[in-house]
Formats: C-alpha cells, structure tokens, sequence
C-alpha cells in the first residue's frame, strides 16, 4: 500500500491511499485504533495534571464510547472511494490539497504545513509520502 497524499485538518483527516481495499481497510483499522489510544492516553495524563481541556475531551470521548471501548476518539468510521482513474487520483488530490485554503485555514494550499501538498512541489513533507503518480504539481 503506498500514501500518495493526505491533509490534516482540525476536524478530519484526507489521505489518498493506493492499494487493495483489504489493505486500505486494515491499514484504517489499525490507524484508528492506535491514535485512539494514543491521544486517550496522552489527554488522561493531561487531566491528571489538571488539564480542563483535556478532561473535557475525555468527557467528549467517554460519551461516544459504546461497547466495550472506554473512549471513542473518533467520530465516525473512514470512508473508502475507489479511484480506478489516474485523472480522478489528480483530481481528489486537488480537492483535498485546496480543502484548506476553502475553509479559510490558509490563503494558498503551500500556506497549510499539515499537508502533502509540498512533496508534490519537491520540499520536505510532514508525512513520508510514496508517490506512485507522476505529476510534478498537484
């Protein structure tokens, strides 16, 4: 599986991955589950530390939670859309390169650090990323 792109905003996440759907999905799954512990982890030493974010974010977190999870980090599952052209990979790397700058987080997509836009401009990137496609810019 290679990731070709991604761009971190506040809320969610974009990544473009290349690879079989059970990879994608396995990949997902395993992604999720060890931020989720990561950043439960990390807020629950915050709060003992006397952190009132960060006990907010666990009550936030706490009353998602169903089943046997104490916390539930993320809000809803990863949606997986199969790209079977090079044009539309191009094209949603586009979208998520502008996402952004159209929320009005930054004025220009090179403006926004979180983002793989700079690998596709040849500069250091956030993110190692593994780029299968052959455009210079995105």
């Amino acid at each position: 599986m290679l990731i070709e792109g991604f761009v971190i905003m506040p809320e969610h996440i974009h990544m473009l991955l290349r690879g079989s759907g059970d990879a994608v999905r396995k990949f997902m799954q395993y992604s999720l589950a060890e931020t989720s512990r990561e950043i439960s982890s990390y807020l629950r030493l915050r709060a003992k530390a006397g952190d009132v974010e960060a006990a907010r974010w666990l009550e936030t977190f706490s009353d998602r939670a169903n089943g046997p999870a104490q916390f539930k980090v993320w809000k809803e599952r990863f949606r997986c859309v199969a790209l079977d052209q090079e044009g539309a990979v191009r094209t949603k790397l586009e979208y998520m390169h502008w996402n952004p700058v159209k929320r009005g987080l930054a004025a220009s997509p090179e403006h926004w650090r979180w983002s793989s836009h700079a690998h596709y401009r040849g500069e250091q990137c956030a993110l190692r990323i593994d780029s299968a496609l052959s455009c210079g810019n995105s």
